[in-house]
């Protein structure tokens, strides 16, 4: 229906990438880049393109005048690694039922939450505040507020790769 997909055989569009956005990513054996792509259509940018529906958005804030100021919260869960990728995923031993901001397991699970941490601030993530969240093995991080809009929204792209970065007993895994 959108006339973005392959129809008869026929190719209707192609991706390329975003320039600026080829970085290296922390804690690979070896050399490894990412770098973001963006779908085009006719050699423009597609209207569904996530990036240009975001950069409507605040073309139409700074036609009013405004400018958005935003900060991401993304919580995720440390788990146990699992035997099979079809076994349910469980939090780690000894965690409450109930641990909303329970120091204690900030403290047993400094480590990896370290780890996370050091990840973020290696990708260059303006991390603020880690805090243990409701569900056992839950957990929360902040970013600091930016009027750089499209730039918190890779943050949060980019911390959601996190956990193919960082290799432990117990993982993580984001929402």
């Amino acid at each position: 229906g959108t006339g973005l997909g392959v129809g008869g055989g026929g190719r209707v569009g192609c991706v390329g990438p975003v320039r600026g956005t080829l970085r290296p990513v922390p804690g690979c054996r070896r050399s490894v880049a990412e770098l973001r792509w963006e779908m085009k259509v006719a050699v423009r940018i597609s209207a569904l393109s996530t990036r240009a529906i975001l950069q409507n958005l605040l073309d139409r804030f700074k036609a009013l005048g405004l400018r958005p100021v935003v900060a991401t919260e993304l919580e995720f869960y440390i788990v146990k690694t699992r035997a099979n990728a079809t076994d349910a995923p469980e939090p780690p031993d000894r965690l409450p039922d109930a641990q909303n901001y329970d120091l204690e397991a900030l403290s047993r699970y400094q480590a990896i939450l370290t780890d996370i941490q050091d990840a973020s601030v290696a990708q260059g993530l303006a991390t603020d505040t880690l805090t243990a969240e409701f569900g056992p093995g839950q957990f929360e991080i902040n970013f600091h507020h930016s009027d750089d809009v499209r730039g918190a929204a890779d943050t949060a792209l980019l911390f959601r790769r996190l956990e193919n970065m960082i290799s432990r007993d117990i993982f993580f895994v984001t929402g």
